[in-house]
Parts: C-alpha cells; sequence; structure tokens
C-alpha cells in the first residue's frame, strides 16, 4: 500500500509505451524510453552477476545477447526501402484531383501527404 503512489507514477509511461500496439506505429517513439530502461536494467544485471560468476561467462553471456539481437534484426537492417517518388504515384494524384473538390482536406498517410499538397494544392 505504500508504494501504490509510485506505481501510479510508472503507469503512464506503461500505457504509452504500449500505445504502438493498439494505436499505431507514430506511438513507438513514446516507447523508445521504456526499452533504453529496460537495456540498462538487463545491462546492470550482468554488471552485477560478475560479482557471483566468473568474468568469463558474464562475457559470454552478453556477448550471446549482442549476437542474438544482431541475427534477429538481420533482415530489417539490411532491406533497402526505397521510397515511392511522385511518378510512381501519378494515378492515385490524378484519381484525387478528379473526385475531390478544390477545398477538400484529404486524410492520408505520410508518404503521400507532401505530393498531395504540392502537386493538388490540397490540405492533408
Amino acid at each position: 500500500w505504500k508504494l501504490r503512489l509510485k506505481a501510479l507514477f510508472l503507469s503512464i509511461p506503461i500505457l504509452l509505451a504500449m500505445a504502438p500496439l493498439f494505436a499505431g506505429n507514430r506511438f513507438m517513439l513514446f516507447s523508445a524510453p521504456i526499452l533504453a530502461i529496460g537495456i540498462g536494467y538487463c545491462v546492470q544485471i550482468l554488471y552485477n552477476l560478475h560479482k557471483r560468476v566468473p568474468i568469463k561467462i558474464t562475457h559470454g553471456i552478453a556477448l550471446l545477447l549482442v549476437i542474438i539481437g544482431i541475427t534477429s534484426t538481420y533482415k530489417k537492417i539490411m532491406h533497402n526501402f526505397v521510397k515511392p517518388t511522385a511518378v510512381d504515384n501519378i494515378h492515385l494524384l490524378n484519381a484525387l484531383d478528379n473526385f475531390t473538390p478544390k477545398d477538400a482536406n484529404i486524410w492520408t498517410e505520410w508518404d503521400l501527404g507532401y505530393q498531395i499538397q504540392y502537386y493538388l494544392d490540397r490540405g492533408t
């Protein structure tokens, strides 16, 4: 009961960290501090572990964690994303120009927003 207020203080960052799961990827930046705190906590556990376990085993565990982290994300790291150009989306822009009024505001993803504003002179 004494720690109820401190637990309530932690609830908001935890909810913000879980926001990308149910509210969209744009809330991913709120989960970065929670992830950093978790990684820092794991490093602290490994640092405290060397007092009870030989240092070579601690270094081996740390190396194993780094290898697992790199191999699990290697495909995403090496994947080259090519952004579509305005020419690739010209059929979408023509359809929007034909089917929307001149004073329309268009709800769109970030990648098409600037193209719609620039080429169609519509709000996004």
